[in-house]
């Protein structure tokens, strides 16, 4: 007998919604304000050899923004492990340092004491630059526009179930121009992107609600 696969939300889509867990220093009123997550793609996969590449592009790009749309940049920590090379705090300090020899509007955010006061700081955000998918699924379930680099065909997902798949770049062929562009465009349109994710973050929500019935047959 076939089976039809189903598709359903992220459930990380289901966490309550960001509340302020604690008040984050070095807010600055009135910057744009513009969050980065960073992996180390090379260390989780010994054969992914543009780990250099990837960082470059993302400094070159942050320098740019900071220079010329007077973004503060927030450097995010997510996940600490369990193993080395899934902890991002080596990688987020290493180009955080990169970016702030270039500019004094840059910030590191580390730690966060779970899901719920990471997805909190979020929301404080015009637009987050995320190398994780649940940073992803995180910023947008706070309608906050996103642009995800990838390195599993999951972020895609996320991005399509959003229509949202043209801000999604792969890790494996980004560039700097592809970044920039991308980036560039998202900032322009923000506030109708935000609209956008609103509309469609309720029918996910809505979605969700299948799981219950999955589960319980």
């Amino acid at each position: 007998m076939s089976r039809t696969g189903i598709v359903l939300p992220d459930l990380a889509f289901g966490l309550p919604p960001a509340s302020d867990v604690r008040t984050l220093p070095s807010w600055e009123d009135g910057a744009l304000r513009i969050g980065v997550t960073v992996i180390d793609r090379a260390a989780q996969n010994k054969s992914f050899s543009r780990q250099q590449i990837y960082e470059d592009a993302l400094v070159s790009l942050l320098v740019k923004l900071s220079r010329d749309y007077g973004a503060h940049i927030y450097f995010f920590s997510q996940c600490y492990g369990p193993t080395r090379d899934q902890d991002d705090r080596h990688s987020a300090r290493r180009v955080y340092e990169r970016v702030r020899q270039r500019t004094a509007r840059v910030t590191l955010l580390d730690p966060f004491r779970d899901a719920l006061e990471i997805k909190a700081a979020y929301k404080h955000m015009d637009c987050v630059i995320g190398s994780r998918t649940h940073t992803g699924v995180f910023v947008l379930s706070n309608t906050v526009p996103v642009v995800l680099i990838g390195y599993q065909p999951k972020a895609l997902g996320v991005m399509e179930m959003f229509d949202l798949e043209r801000y999604c770049c792969n890790i494996e062929t980004v560039t700097e121009d592809e970044l920039n562009r991308t980036v560039r465009e998202v900032l322009d349109n923000k506030e109708e992107i935000r609209k956008h994710i609103a509309q469609r973050y309720t029918q996910i929500q809505e979605r969700l609600q299948d799981w219950v019935g999955y589960l319980q047959d």
